[in-house]
Order: structure tokens, then C-alpha cells, then sequence
């Protein structure tokens, strides 16, 4: 594994952690956007979303866009639709 992917999981996670007691640190709404307010489990994505949009911005900060045509045959734009669609008909019986 690379160290950078390394690196931005231990970052990613420590400031989920951080995230985590965020609230509770400084009350404030504009912290209350970012951070979570309560236990739920709504609440508790942001403490994924936040570092991992980060995270991947940070990875992937410089790097142009493949072609579809150099991407070694993975469409990654096609397989997560796929996946999103299925998963969403299987929790709603559609």
C-alpha cells in the first residue's frame, strides 16, 4: 500500500474522531453543519463524509482525469450506479 493512502486513512480517522467531540467543544450552529449534534445515525455520517471528501480531494489534488479508453476497462462511474440502483431496489421490495 502507498504511504499516502496510509496516511490519509490515519488522518481521515483522526479527524473523524475530532469530529466526533466537536460539537460538544464549540456550540455553535456552523460547527453543528459539520459536526454531529446528536447520536443518530444521520448525525453520525457526517463523521465519515466530511474527512472522506477531504481525503479524496487530497489524493487526488493535481491528477488529471483518464481517459475512459485508458482506465484499464473499469468504469467506475457505471459500476456505481449499478451498485446504488440494486442496493437502493433491495431495501424498498421494487
Amino acid at each position: 500500500m502507498k504511504k499516502r493512502y496510509a496516511l490519509a486513512f490515519l488522518l481521515t480517522a483522526l479527524a473523524g474522531t475530532a469530529l466526533h467531540f466537536a460539537y460538544d467543544w464549540c456550540l455553535s450552529p456552523l460547527v453543528g453543519l459539520f459536526a454531529p449534534v446528536n447520536e443518530s445515525v444521520w448525525e453520525h455520517l457526517k463523521l465519515l463524509f466530511w474527512p472522506f471528501l477531504a481525503a479524496g480531494f487530497a489524493l487526488t489534488h493535481g491528477q488529471a482525469e483518464k481517459p475512459a479508453a485508458k482506465r484499464n476497462g473499469k468504469n467506475e462511474k457505471e459500476v456505481a450506479q449499478i451498485v446504488c440502483t440494486a442496493s437502493f431496489r433491495l431495501n424498498t421490495d421494487q
